[in-house]
């Protein structure tokens, strides 16, 4: 059976993210990620799986992963980054880390 999740106020980051996970997660699954219309603030994910209950499984389990991975990268930035206050008031990030163009 095909199930169709529509995502409102999204447009690809976050569908395509959970497609991907639940690729990685579920090699024998058909998802896709779609938006219907470029104007549309809605995006979709589109699941084959044999029941509600197993498409529910599927997305519960990738949207744990995305909080996982988030988080993973949250304590990986607190650690690197800190917040400085000069004698001017304001506050500079102090990074272990720079961007390199």
């Amino acid at each position: 059976m095909r199930f169709t999740l529509d995502i409102k106020d999204e447009r690809h980051a976050l569908v395509r993210m959970l497609a991907s996970i639940i690729l990685q997660q579920n090699e024998d699954i058909f998802v896709g990620d779609k938006v219907p219309h470029p104007l549309s603030d809605t995006a979709q994910i589109i699941l084959d799986a044999d029941s509600l209950c197993d498409a529910t499984k599927v997305l519960q389990d990738a949207c744990a992963a995305v909080v996982s991975d988030m988080t993973t990268i949250l304590e990986a930035l607190d650690a690197d980054i800190k917040l400085d206050d000069d004698d001017m008031g304001y506050t500079n990030v102090v990074a272990k880390w720079s961007v390199r163009s």
